[in-house]
């Protein structure tokens, strides 16, 4: 398993104990940051099919962030998909569609 998956595992872990009760475990925005950086710094040595499924784990846990009713997007999120982006999509279509996606909606937020 890569760093991204074991860090998707465990923050999955974390939600689960959490709404069983253990306030504790219950994830942060430092929790979910730590998964988004685990998916784009395992890309040295990955394979074309590992680095896409950072991308998927990597794109959910962002989606997740922008819809948690108590953790707010910030820079350090938007700057690490972007990163996501340039390190595990190849260039072309893909990747500047999914880098669009997210730099418009953050020009018009000021961002």
């Amino acid at each position: 398993k890569t760093k991204a998956i074991r860090a998707d595992s465990l923050l999955r872990w974390m939600k689960h104990e959490s709404s069983n009760g253990n306030y504790y475990l219950n994830p942060n925005f430092s929790s979910y940051v730590a998964v988004m950086i685990s998916c784009v710094r395992s890309t040295r040595d990955s394979t074309a099919e590992e680095k896409k499924r950072n991308f998927d784990i990597l794109r959910e846990v962002f989606e997740e962030v922008a819809r948690h009713p108590s953790i707010r997007l910030a820079n350090i999120n938007l700057r690490i998909m972007m990163r996501g982006c340039e390190f595990l999509l190849p260039g072309g279509k893909e990747r500047n569609h999914h880098s669009k996606a997210i730099f418009e909606p953050c020009k018009k937020s000021g961002k």
